[in-house]
């Protein structure tokens, strides 16, 4: 079956020539070799030199061989490569990330050049593709071209991911049967929380259908696509989306979708995208969703070690250190090819030879007294529970537990006993606020027991957790606490009002996206509106940016809201109320939601020639869903003039403002007997061609 996309074009398949094929594989070999060791490694060398031989063995039949990269493909010679295997398809990935457009292979290459070739390759691309360290090395023998990448803004990028998971939502809603998501003319569907919920209600009932479960894993391939072939900033937001979508779903729906994509290769193939793209704190808990739809075992001790791996990865901050990281978790899932003949022995087996280690470590070290303190009150506690009285020594015994950071394993001691007063009162030390800040502001931070933990927690820890927001270092922690917070839903909405007040800014701004995740209709947080009001001043964009987001929710303030915003000097701002007048325009509340004096604002403001001529194109076409006199002339004269003798009606010189203001005028005046001289004159043979093209103040394309 075809992978992974459902928008890939049919292609004229090039004849596989196997020697070609051992090449690729080799390529593809030793590139991840190169990623996850060090050059000195003898598997390392012993990868470049099978690489090296079998480039010789297909230069003795032409001179030259060039592999050419297209997103998720490969051009052999300029004809397409397309075989069922999954390794050409890593290997164009892997190039297209690192910028790679075609790499050229010559006679008489030395293994020397190969392995520097693949030393440039292996590392991770840097954010400034201009700087001279990122340019591929001049080698005897090899050719490593690049290929051109489009400038994107931070804020385009943020835009163009929320837009892509929103796509996906909309196509899940039509898979589940749960309903089609209005979108707009540009295709674009918004969907809040409260819709996401109902669609994933509707999805988990359906999912064990072969069909439903098919659909869904090709949107998701879709995204994850779209992710590979993206820049680095606009991957990581799609790969954010990704894992909340992940997430809402849950790991048990998600086996199905996995099994769904039927042959092992186009599974594996799958899942290794999925590891490219999602945050690295959340690529342990995939790999184990991947590892039980594969019929794979995975011990509690390969998870863990893999969290902490990636805790370490995310703390480094580093792409070397993120790109080993993926390499390794890359290496374990192609390590998948068979099915474990007896996985409920082996799990076994590798529990028993655990108990033995940490028995036979407890007696090398009984000596210590740190360790012969942890072994009593492990005892003390174990007994506590054993006989339901938990006095004075069994609860110092079990703070000595959380202290040392063992608090998870005290919990499921606790699981594990019967429901009691005893039970209860330990459970409490192990989540009580000393216990949650022991293990969550520890770095490096355990992934596994974290989630554990959190899950225990009700909206009486909202303090505590808000606490740890601010002060957690590792972007993984502050993901999974500010998840945990999203969950508790409107009753944490006084706490995180009140918390407003004198928290550093990044706080801050967390407070405001939980709130626009939790308030799922206008006003729904009432007073609090006012409380919040002052943050459109702050001096961060960032915070105004999402202060704006929450408090144009309440329809009654909404045009004071965005009339602020238009004031702002900070472009982003600017062209997020842009966006926001847009697309309620959009709606069926359009008239309400484009008042007079925000129209009057608009005009002022490209008419004083504020901002960027492309930011006031978009100001035009905020404004053509208003049809008023005053607005149709305003329009007019932006498109036209007057001869100095004759003073006949001509066209003025077709600026960016001036071309989004003739498209508003075709949009909403079409018919309109003093616009139609206007649309004449573009439409009049050997007119400038500038005035059909594409209007900047919209992302669809008009021609008259």
């Amino acid at each position: 079956m075809p992978i992974l996309t459902a928008r890939d074009s049919t292609v004229r398949a090039a004849v596989i020539d196997p020697v070609v094929q051992q090449l690729l594989m080799r390529f593809v070999g030793a590139l991840n070799r190169r990623r996850a060791y060090a050059a000195a490694h003898p598997m390392v060398q012993a990868a470049e030199a099978q690489l090296h031989e079998s480039a010789s063995a297909v230069l003795m039949t032409r001179p030259v061989i060039t592999i050419g990269v297209a997103k998720t493909d490969l051009l052999i010679d300029g004809e397409p490569y397309v075989t069922r295997s999954s390794f050409a398809r890593e290997l164009a990935t892997r190039l297209h990330r690192r910028g790679v457009g075609a790499v050229t292979m010559q006679v008489g290459l030395p293994l020397l050049q190969v392995r520097e070739m693949l030393a440039w390759l292996a590392t991770e691309p840097s954010e400034d593709r201009g700087v001279a360290q990122d340019t591929a090395p001049i080698l005897s023998g090899i050719s490593v071209t690049g290929v051109a990448y489009d400038q994107l803004t931070f804020g385009d990028g943020e835009q163009s991911a929320i837009n892509d998971a929103d796509e996906l939502w909309h196509t899940l809603a039509q898979v589940a049967g749960a309903g089609v998501v209005e979108a707009n003319e540009r295709g674009q569907c918004s969907v809040d929380e409260r819709e996401k919920g109902r669609i994933v209600e509707q999805l988990r009932g359906a999912i064990h259908e072969p069909e439903v479960a098919h659909r869904t894993a090709i949107a998701f391939a879709d995204l994850v696509g779209r992710a590979i072939g993206s820049p680095t900033g606009q991957r990581e937001r799609i790969g954010d989306q990704l894992h909340h979508a992940l997430t809402r779903i849950g790991a048990s729906s998600f086996g199905p979708v996995i099994r769904a994509l039927g042959e092992r290769a186009v599974r594996q193939q799958f899942i290794s995208q999925v590891v490219e793209v999602l945050p690295a704190a959340a690529i342990a808990g995939w790999l184990q969703v991947a590892a039980q739809a594969q019929d794979q075992q995975m011990s509690h001790h390969m998870l863990r070690l893999l969290t902490k791996l990636s805790t370490f990865a995310e703390a480094a901050g580093t792409p070397t250190a993120q790109g080993v990281f993926r390499g390794a978790a890359q290496e374990l899932v192609n390590g998948w090819a068979l099915d474990d003949p007896n996985p409920e022995e082996h799990a076994s087996l590798l529990d028993r030879i655990a108990m033995h280690e940490r028995v036979a470590a407890g007696k090398a070290h009984a000596a210590n007294a740190g360790t012969l303190t942890e072994i009593e009150s492990s005892r003390l506690v174990q007994m506590a529970l054993e006989i339901d009285v938990a006095g004075e020594d069994a609860v110092a015994a079990a703070e000595a537990i959380v202290s040392s950071g063992h608090g998870a394993m005290m919990l499921r001691w606790a699981d594990t006993t019967r429901d009691t007063t005893a039970a209860t009162t330990l459970r409490m030390v192990a989540t009580n606020e000393k216990a949650v800040r022991q293990l969550l502001l520890s770095e490096p931070v355990d992934r596994l027991e974290a989630r554990g933990l959190l899950e225990r927690l009700d909206v009486t820890s909202t303090a505590t957790l808000l606490d740890v927001l601010e002060a957690a270092e590792a972007r993984g922690t502050r993901m999974i606490v500010r998840q945990r917070l999203s969950e508790f839903g409107d009753a944490i909405v006084p706490a995180l009002l009140a918390r407003l007040d004198n928290a550093p800014w990044y706080l801050v701004r967390n407070i405001l996206t939980l709130l626009q995740e939790i308030t799922t209709h206008a006003g729904g947080i009432g007073a609090g509106m006012d409380a919040m009001s002052h943050l459109l001043d702050h001096e961060q964009v960032q915070v105004r940016m999402e202060a704006f987001r929450v408090l144009i929710l309440n329809a009654r303030e909404r045009d004071a809201v965005i009339q602020h915003a238009l004031r702002d000097q900070n472009e982003r701002m600017v062209a997020l109320a842009l966006q926001a007048l847009v697309e309620f325009a959009e709606t069926a509340d359009a008239p309400t939601s484009l008042s007079r004096d925000v129209v009057l604002r608009l005009m002022e403001m490209v008419d004083a020639g504020a901002h960027g001529e492309t930011l006031r194109a978009r100001m035009i076409r905020a404004m053509s869903a208003v049809r008023n006199d005053e607005l149709r002339v305003w329009l007019i004269m932006h498109v036209t003039r007057k001869s100095r003798i004759l003073r006949r009606l001509t066209l003025a010189d077709p600026t960016h403002t001036a071309v989004a203001a003739l498209h508003a005028l075709q949009r909403t005046y079409a018919s309109d007997p003093t616009v139609l001289p206007v649309i004449a004159l573009v439409q009049k043979e050997g007119h400038d061609r500038r005035w059909t093209a594409r209007d900047t103040g919209s992302s669809v394309e008009h021609t008259s």
